[in-house]
């Protein structure tokens, strides 16, 4: 297993907090091929914490997570950066 850490940095503090609700709600409906994830909105950064058996670089799940971003809010996310802060491998029974 993996736990994936991602950040999105500059996202418009107008939509922090339904970017992250919209987040939560679109992978709570593919729960089947990532795990489990929660995003949250610190007031400055949207961030997403995953854990998943199927993506060791993080890359998919990046790659959801942009697209989950860009499909919840209605400003568009020009200058908005999303980015990989960590993966750490990790057995479920530890």
């Amino acid at each position: 297993m993996y736990r994936i850490v991602l950040v999105c940095h500059d996202l418009p503090a107008s939509s922090g907090e339904q970017a992250a609700r919209g987040v939560n709600a679109d992978f709570a409906e593919q729960r089947d091929w990532y795990g489990t994830a929660q995003c949250e909105w610190n007031g400055s950064d949207l961030i997403l914490r995953a854990e998943t058996n199927c993506d060791e670089d993080g890359i998919l799940i990046l790659d959801y997570f942009r697209k989950s971003i860009g499909a919840s809010v209605a400003e568009p996310l020009a200058g908005a950066g999303v980015y990989i802060e960590s993966v750490e491998k990790f057995h479920e029974d530890a």
